[in-house]
């Protein structure tokens, strides 16, 4: 693995505070804080729901993949499989003229009229349909969609329809008349009512109406797109669009509607209107639908899905397809963004809270793998608000709810590095990334790191006592090509930044630089082994920790406690420590925390969060704290901050993270 240099936009593994695991009582709690920005700032994935296909993700897939239609909708919708419904009609509200009279307009003078079972008849150019009572229209005929109208029928029984003789029943055309243009529909125009409204409706042909849909849901120059390979694309679109239609049975007499409420359709004609390249793409896949046991499903698409499908009635997948760009002008701008909501607009939405404090999300979605906000807590001086993400989405008009909060550095963090098991270096926030071993054949594996006391650079450890030095970081020795009783299994540097100790499983330690050598657990028996070490902030002294939770220490460290002979569910992975050395922290493989002397902000198994914990770090206040994960999700509890997991820039990730250090500063 290469390096990863300071990502951006990328959305937020599951954060907050649960109830106490191994916490200490008696400590004090921090004082509430106003927002320490005037702005909160978001950083985020996709456009829209992300449930089912995602429009630039079926591009991607087509253009940078291969991937023909049949694939790409395999792929979003997993578990269903191709079906036909010929070419049926479908019944499509018109919304824009809800509670208005119907007026319909036929340049050839054939247009007819028929109410509810009735016999057409009539043959005019403009029609006027008006509801008078419970299911019952007035008729008039005219000469345009001024008239002068002529009352030909009263009391007719709904929905009353007019058709047009120009052309045979498939390609027949009526206009609705309009104050800034007539548009233009295929097949028929129905008066009839929803509850005691007036409504529009066109009732048309499957095939017809799909060619007023594709192109305003999937641009037709997409068709055109890797040589003629983003015509995958709008055949799934097609394919999906006529599913999700045929679904749907939204009113009495419509089955959907012609908003983004249902899908975009807009008729024949007018700005997106009816293309040669998305009319290739219906016909090419004419009649086609998924099913599930038969049943045409509600195919479920949006514009970007961020990376990853929001999951539900279709399982999660990754969508590798969505970081599409092929150039400046086809470019999936929306896979990442950023936002800034100013903090007087959160108050003034919700002045219940007062002050606003803290912004976070408490839960996130389990569907997806726990990228978008399930719920959003506003905290203040006056009290909370709990959100659903989606809530918090409407409220502040954000394009999806895959998004966390960034921008405020905590607890004098403003960054950190994660390493991989193959040496590689992930950098977030303001982490600068100074190099890595990734990809580099390595004697023995990495197995921890250390950063430097400015933050300028740090240190990897193999399990040889190898050592390699980045950025600032200064080589002092290593135990490479030494013969060892038992592997090294971490590190910890100097607080002067100018020297490290490496400690073995057995509990040796190995000092280089100007670190002091205070004692050791090498020789003697232990009932597990060593797991980890932190030094004391004076440098004069060291802990090392077991994975029964046994606390070792040396120098000027005290002991506050340990679980050393306690039965822990599950074995200890690491430490860390108060900034001011007066406590510790110690996090198991589950990611329960116990604490000893310091503060408790929460756990990884009271959120529900099932995951194998790697490692975790104390922010240089002592007022949180960060776990990374096995798989590269981190999590935040206090005032630590949160910038992003590997998951989150690299969606499927299937390596493996065993270390993570802080970046110091503002």
């Amino acid at each position: 693995m290469g390096h990863v240099k300071r990502f951006r936009g990328w959305a937020a593994v599951a954060v907050g505070v649960a109830m106490a695991f191994g916490v200490v009582p008696g400590l004090p709690t921090q004082s509430a804080k106003a927002y320490p920005s005037p702005n909160v700032e978001l950083q985020g994935h996709g456009w829209g729901h992300g449930r089912g296909m995602g429009q630039w993700g079926a591009l991607g897939y087509a253009v940078n993949h291969g991937w023909d239609y049949r694939r790409i909708l395999g792929h979003f919708y997993s578990n269903t499989v191709e079906g036909s419904i010929g070419n049926a009609v479908i019944t499509v509200r018109l919304l824009r003229f809800d509670g208005r009279d119907t007026i319909v307009y036929d340049p050839t003078g054939t247009a007819r009229w028929q109410f509810n079972g009735g016999t057409p008849t009539g043959a005019a150019h403009g029609y006027l349909l008006r509801r008078t009572g419970a299911n019952r229209f007035a008729v008039y005929a005219g000469g345009g969609c001024g008239g002068p109208w002529t009352l030909v029928a009263v009391n007719q029984v709904g929905p009353v329809t007019v058709s047009s003789l120009s052309n045979d029943g498939r390609s027949s055309t009526l206009q609705m008349c309009e104050a800034g243009g007539n548009t233009i529909y295929r097949n028929d125009i129905q008066a009839a009512e929803q509850g005691t409204t007036q409504v529009t409706i066109n009732s048309v042909f499957m095939e017809n109406y799909l060619r007023g849909v594709v192109p305003r849901e999937s641009p037709a120059s997409w068709g055109d797109q890797g040589g003629g390979k983003g015509m995958e694309a709008l055949r799934a679109q097609a394919v999906a669009a006529r599913s999700y239609s045929w679904s749907e049975n939204r009113y009495t007499w419509a089955k959907t509607c012609d908003t983004t409420s249902c899908q975009v359709y807009g008729g024949v004609n007018g700005s997106g209107g009816e293309q040669p390249a998305t009319n290739q793409a219906i016909d090419e896949t004419a009649g086609q639908v998924r099913v599930i046991n038969g049943v045409v499903q509600r195919t479920e698409f949006s514009s970007s899905t961020g990376g990853v499908t929001a999951g539900g009635k279709f399982p999660s997948v990754i969508d590798q397809g969505d970081n599409v760009c092929l150039s400046p002008a086809v470019c999936n701008k929306r896979h990442s963004w950023t936002d800034s909501i100013p903090v007087s607009e959160v108050q003034a939405k919700y002045p219940s809270i007062g002050t606003l404090e803290t912004v976070a999300v408490t839960e996130r979605t389990p569907e997806d793998g726990g990228m978008r906000a399930k719920t959003v807590q506003l905290r203040g001086s006056s009290g909370t608000v709990t959100l659903t993400g989606d809530q918090f989405r409407v409220a502040f008009g954000l394009n999806s709810t895959w998004f966390y909060v960034s921008g405020v550095p905590s607890g004098g963090v403003n960054g950190y590095w994660l390493l991989a098991a193959d040496a590689g270096i992930f950098s977030f926030g303001k982490a600068p990334f100074y190099g890595s071993m990734g990809g580099q054949p390595l004697n023995r594996p990495v197995v921890g790191m250390a950063a430097t006391k400015n933050s300028g650079g740090y240190w990897n450890v193999a399990s040889d006592g190898g050592i390699f030095a980045f950025g600032n970081a200064q080589f002092y020795g290593s135990m490479g090509g030494a013969p060892l009783n038992k592997p090294i299994v971490g590190m910890a540097a100097t607080p002067t930044g100018g020297g490290y100790w490496l400690v073995a499983s057995d509990g040796g330690i190995f000092a280089f630089g100007d670190a002091q050598f205070h004692g050791s657990m090498g020789g003697a028996p232990l009932n597990k082994p060593v797991v980890g070490m932190a030094s004391t902030p004076s440098g004069q002294g060291y802990w090392m920790v077991a994975t029964d939770g046994g606390i070792f220490a040396f120098g000027d460290a005290q002991f506050y406690g340990s679980t050393g002979g306690m039965q822990l569910a599950r074995p200890i992975r690491g430490m860390t420590v108060l900034p001011g050395g007066g406590g510790y922290w110690m996090v198991a493989e589950d990611g329960g925390i116990f604490a000893f002397n310091a503060p408790f902000y929460g756990s990884l198994p009271a959120m529900g969060v099932v995951t194998t914990a790697a490692g975790m770090r104390a922010t240089a206040t002592g007022g949180g704290y960060n776990i990374v994960a096995a798989n590269g999700d981190v999590y935040r509890f206090g005032d630590a901050p949160f910038f992003g997991g590997v998951r989150d820039v690299i969606p499927g990730w299937t390596g493996r993270i065993i270390d993570l250090d802080l970046s110091l500063g503002s």
